[in-house]
């Protein structure tokens, strides 16, 4: 698709702010990750949790793309058609949307408000 965009006009740009936005927006969600999974550890176990961190980001990753890439053709199949088409990517990527915010909402509530409930 930006390929056939012509690099000059106002879609190159609208393509850079999003992805500029897209960009600054996961640094802060990454950062909000690490200060609350390092937030409780002791000096002594935060090497074994920057593992442990490292393994499950790695890991979640894979799943939410072999989970991405299972919904896709599965829209696909049900839609009839060989290869997925644009609205297969969309039901895709919806359903993954859904999935990440089902998980924030329910992780949500099992998150103390005050983290002085865990350290005090």
């Amino acid at each position: 698709m930006i390929a056939v965009l012509d690099r000059s006009g106002p879609a190159m740009a609208l393509i850079l702010v999003a992805l500029l936005a897209a960009g600054i927006s996961r640094s802060l969600v990454f950062t909000g990750m690490a200060t609350m999974s390092y937030s409780t550890l002791s000096d002594a176990n935060m090497t074994s949790g920057n593992v442990l961190a490292s393994i499950s980001m790695q890991l979640f990753n894979a799943v939410a793309i072999s989970a991405t890439a299972i919904s896709l053709g599965i829209s696909a199949q049900l839609s009839g058609h060989a290869d997925p088409e644009m609205i297969d990517y969309r039901v895709a990527m919806g359903a993954i949307i859904f999935i990440g915010l089902a998980a924030t909402l329910l992780a949500r509530r099992r998150l103390p408000h005050d983290l002085r409930e865990i350290h005090p």
